[in-house]
């Protein structure tokens, strides 16, 4: 099993393909999920990642001088944060644009499963890609 975890989105196009293409040559199932979604509502929300990030660094163990000063005096890991997720939810694929690349894919013992699931305590939905070999019984 290819488990492919919030970070789908860092492989080009072609990247992307190949891989999916592989774990069908190979008859190996994958699970993709991406919690970064490339829409408005997941924009927005990665604009509130500081305030977030703010609110749960005294939470954070084990607690150090550097992150009080890094997350709350100098705010570097916040702005990196939201940075980050800003971009990653720009370049997260979105379910149709996965649905082209699994069309490309012409292998008739494997199949695709493509959906949004709710993310709990999140606005945003998750984007999950499951792909996996048909196994036929043969009598």
């Amino acid at each position: 099993l290819r488990v492919i975890a919030v970070a789908f989105h860092h492989l080009t196009p072609k990247q992307a393909l190949k891989a999916l293409k592989n774990a069908s040559n190979e008859k190996s199932p994958i699970c993709i999920f991406e919690y970064t979604r490339n829409s408005v509502l997941a924009l927005i929300t990665s604009i509130f990642y500081p305030i977030f990030n703010f609110l749960i660094s005294p939470f954070v163990r084990p607690y150090s001088f550097k992150i009080f000063i890094f997350s709350n005096i100098i705010p570097i890991m916040p702005l990196m944060v939201s940075f980050d997720g800003f971009i990653s939810n720009l370049r997260t694929y979105s379910k149709n644009e996965l649905l082209q690349m699994v069309k490309k894919i012409k292998n008739k013992d494997y199949q695709w499963e493509i959906f949004h699931q709710k993310v709990p305590l999140h606005p945003t939905l998750m984007t999950t890609l499951i792909g996996q070999p048909i196994f036929r019984v043969c009598l």
